[in-house]
């Protein structure tokens, strides 16, 4: 049977492009030119290979047409890109989207993201998003929403509820769930060769990977070893999301990754980071990226995991990258941010680095990051400069086919062919005014509209706490009770329930609430009221509250809680003391005060 799991622990392009071509839509009906762009003298990557130089116009969030505009164009606004390079807008193909993970790609040129496991909740109105050709600041968003593993198992540990699977026997439910929850393509996690944490056994691998196909869906997976991969070959996956790093590729492996037409994602970023080569730093000092850097990016960019392990060694796994890529297996491009090390956006251009690094030409690497993830993920629309693409692009200084750190020196993001950071029209629904109860569970784990009541722990961040939440009776209403394991695994170590909202656009604005009241009761101790600035990273701001066996209300003024800033609520958290041991409390009536 399917199971629910709330353990919370807080992660070649061909050698000739023949058969590659997307078909593209065809402009009908004609283009109004009125307010079109024409880019002209610029040098462009079609998806393939450098082409021009040439005029593009682009109009109505398209790419109209590629040499002379045209007589209708006469009146378009004329930009003279001599010396640049206009590219596709770029995807992402390895992330974990949250808070401003959308907008903050944008700023890097990254126009479009394949998430690889993220909240269900989140996943709402993303199709609608992407399909619009509105003015917007933020990427497009493909998912797989959440992922298939089993209890305990890899993905239970970053904040999300998770619906685990026990046996072959669940994988036709759980994949129609997660198509009904609107996943775009099925995640599973295969570790068996990991002694350190539970996994799918091959026989539930492969009914996901069949239920998936069945469901007209492609299977991705997480693999760790060279052993495991080989396995889900013959069990008919789509693809690995991160290329295996404890063994180099054999002569065997490479031939069945052909035979069966996989693609690969390799991850290097990550690879290096957990190998002690993080490219974070470089990423920080480089003058072009840095100053577009937050410093949430920036403080993410700095961290590691603070130890390596034998299934990431960077070296091997950029020799297996090259032995697949010159066999002709698809590349590409994903960065897995925002673990530490990397960060959404920015470590694209890191990702393409060592893409080249491992062998593929820089031609190579820009169609890892444009034309193969379009290709894979069914984004027909993108990764292409031809005429009827959608007008996502970038235009950086300098020539990528030349040197691929020329990808970094960004002039313009074009997003549905409106120049990000021209005030497009706001995203509906993006900012969340907030007010009264937040909580009552009268209904299940119930919140307002735009937010949602999980648990939380310091897994996300390496540690070993876990955290239960549940509703329960209360009278005649009820209470949400968290139960809760502190570890001494982290620094600082947290467990808890949390309050976030549901959309990567969203922020909350608490207006002028004065204070956030709540009743509670459990363990004796002092606990935490932590609360998070949309988009922040590290320590969040935090108040004190004592906690009784019996039920009271307690008040926390806003204005007290330094560093918090209530136009950027990002999420509120209830959490036990540091101090390690097991501890459990009631929760009700969570109320914003004016």
């Amino acid at each position: 049977m399917l199971k629910k799991t709330t353990l919370i622990t807080a992660a070649a392009v061909a050698t000739a492009f023949v058969g590659l071509m997307i078909l593209l839509p065809t402009p009908a009906p004609a283009p109004d030119l009125d307010g079109a762009v024409v880019i002209d003298n610029v040098r462009y990557f079609d998806g393939e290979a450098m082409q021009g130089p040439a005029a593009v116009t682009v109009a109505d969030g398209k790419i109209v047409s590629i040499g002379d505009p045209g007589a209708e164009a006469q009146g378009a606004s004329r930009l003279d890109a001599a010396g640049k390079t206009l590219l596709p807008g770029l995807f992402d193909a390895h992330v974990h989207t949250f808070a401003t993970a959308q907008r903050d790609a944008v700023t890097f040129g990254v126009t479009a993201l394949i998430d690889m496991f993220t909240a269900p909740a989140l996943l709402a109105g993303a199709r609608d998003a992407r399909d619009s050709f509105a003015p917007s600041n933020s990427a497009a968003l493909f998912s797989a929403g959440m992922l298939a593993t089993v209890e305990r198992g890899h993905g239970t540990q970053y904040g999300i509820n998770v619906e685990t699977l026990e046996g072959p026997e669940d994988a036709p439910a759980w994949v129609a769930a997660r198509i009904e929850e609107g996943s775009d393509f099925i995640k599973l996690v295969y570790m068996p060769y990991a002694t350190y944490i539970p996994s799918l056994d091959l026989e539930t691998a492969t009914a996901v990977i069949e239920a998936a196909h069945d469901q007209g869906v492609q299977a991705v997976a997480h693999v760790s070893s060279l052993e495991g991969a080989r396995e889900l070959l013959d069990a008919g996956v789509d693809g690995f999301v991160h290329i295996f790093a404890d063994k180099v590729a054999d002569a065997a492996f490479i031939e069945a990754a052909v035979e069966r037409k996989v693609f690969v994602i390799p991850t290097l970023a990550v690879i290096a980071m957990v190998n002690g080569k993080s490219t974070g730093p470089e990423l920080i000092d480089d003058p072009d990226l840095g100053p577009r850097l937050t410093p949430a990016a920036t403080t993410n960019l700095r961290q590691d995991f603070g130890s390596s392990s034998p299934y990431f060694d960077l070296d091997k796994a950029l020799e297996t990258v090259g032995l697949l890529h010159d066999a002709g297996v698809p590349i590409l491009a994903g960065s897995d941010a925002p673990n530490p090390g990397t960060a959404h956006g920015v470590s694209v251009h890191a990702e393409m680095a060592l893409l080249v690094r491992a062998g593929l030409s820089t031609e190579e690497a820009l169609a890892a990051a444009t034309a193969l993830p379009a290709k894979f993920f069914g984004a027909d629309d993108r990764g292409r400069i031809a005429p009827g693409a959608r007008a996502d692009l970038v235009l950086v200084a300098g020539d990528p086919g030349a040197d691929i750190t020329a990808t970094r020196r960004i002039d313009i993001v074009y997003r549905n062919g409106v120049a990000v950071g021209d005030d497009p029209e706001p995203t509906e629904g993006s900012t969340l005014a907030l007010a009264g109860v937040l909580g009552d569970f009268e209904v299940g784990t119930s919140a307002p509209e735009g937010l949602v009541w999980s648990e939380t722990s310091d897994r996300m961040m390496g540690g070993d706490s876990n955290a239960r939440v549940a509703r329960i009776e209360r009278g005649d209403g009820g209470a949400l009770a968290v139960t809760t394991t502190v570890g001494s695994g982290f620094a600082f170590p947290w467990a808890g329930a949390f309050l976030g909202t549901t959309s990567q656009e969203a922020v909350g604005d608490l207006g002028d609430a004065r204070a956030v009241a709540f009743e509670v009761r459990g363990t004796p101790a002092n606990y935490r009221l932590m609360l998070f600035v949309a988009g922040g990273m590290g320590a969040p701001p935090t108040a004190m509250f004592e906690v009784t066996e019996d039920w009271q209300r307690v008040e926390i003024a806003i204005a007290d809680v330094a560093g918090f800033e209530p136009d950027r609520f990002g999420g509120m958290a209830f959490v036990t003391p540091m101090r390690a041991g097991e501890y459990a409390f009631e929760l009700d009536n969570v109320t914003l005060i004016r």
